[in-house]
C-alpha cells in the first residue's frame, strides 16, 4: 500500500510540473493526501520519497543493516495509516487523523478518491495471498476454517470489507471471520497452552 501511495505522490508531482501537457493553463496542486504522506515520511517533496526510503539514506545512519531494514519497513507500513485515514474517514478505527488541516467532507474529495483507489488496488493481492494459504483445498476447506485477521490494516472496517469483497468475488467463504485485536497476546496465549497446558 505504501509503495502504491509513493507512486501516486510521484505521479501527482510529475503531473503538476507538466500540467500544460495534461490540461493547458491549469495548475494541478499536490493533494492534501499527498502532503500528509510527505509529512509521514518526513520530507517536503515527492522526489525525496525515493531517497528517504533507500537503505543508504541518512535516516538509518548508525544502524546495522537488519535494524535499518526493520525501521524502514516499519516506516513504510505506517504509511498505510495515512492511506486508510483518507480512504475511510468514517471508520472509527483509532487510526490517527492525518496532520492536514483540510476537513473531511461527506462527499468524496480528490484526496479521498485517490486514497480509496490505492486501498482497492492493494486489497486484491491480499485476497490472493489468503487463497494461496488454502492450498488445493483438499486439506483446508474454507467453510470449515476460521479466517483470523490481526494487525493495523485490519482495524479499518473499510479495508476489511474490500478484502472480504475480493474473496466473495472468488466465491471463497470461511466458516467464521475473526478480528484479533491483540495478535501478539493471542499468539502468546496459544503457545502457552500448547507448551504448558495453560493459558496466560
Amino acid at each position: 500500500m505504501a509503495r502504491l501511495a509513493i507512486r501516486s505522490a510521484l505521479a501527482a508531482a510529475d503531473r503538476a510540473s507538466s500540467s500544460a501537457i495534461y490540461a493547458p493553463n491549469t495548475h494541478t496542486p499536490i493533494l492534501p493526501f499527498h502532503q500528509d504522506l510527505l509529512h509521514h515520511f518526513g520530507v517536503t517533496s515527492p522526489i525525496d520519497l525515493i531517497g528517504s526510503m533507500a537503505l543508504t539514506s541518512s535516516n538509518w545512519e548508525g544502524l546495522g543493516v537488519g535494524e535499518a531494514q526493520a525501521k524502514r519497513n516499519a516506516t513504510m507500513a505506517g504509511a498505510a495509516r495515512v492511506v486508510l485515514s483518507w480512504a475511510f474517514p468514517e471508520d472509527a478505527t483509532g487510526l490517527p487523523s492525518p496532520p492536514s488541516s483540510e476537513p473531511k467532507e461527506s462527499s468524496q474529495t480528490p484526496s479521498q478518491r485517490e486514497a480509496l483507489r490505492i486501498a482497492v488496488a492493494s486489497a486484491a493481492p491480499v485476497a490472493e495471498l489468503i487463497i494461496e494459504c488454502l492450498g488445493d483445498r483438499t486439506v483446508v476447506q474454507p467453510k470449515a476454517t476460521a479466517l483470523c485477521l490481526g494487525g493495523g490494516l485490519w482495524n479499518s472496517k473499510g479495508y476489511r470489507d474490500l478484502v472480504m469483497g475480493e474473496l466473495e468475488k472468488r466465491r471463497i467463504h470461511f466458516g467464521v471471520d475473526l478480528l484479533v485485536r491483540d495478535p501478539a497476546g493471542a499468539g502468546a496465549s496459544g503457545l502457552a497452552l500448547v507448551e504448558f497446558g495453560e493459558s496466560t
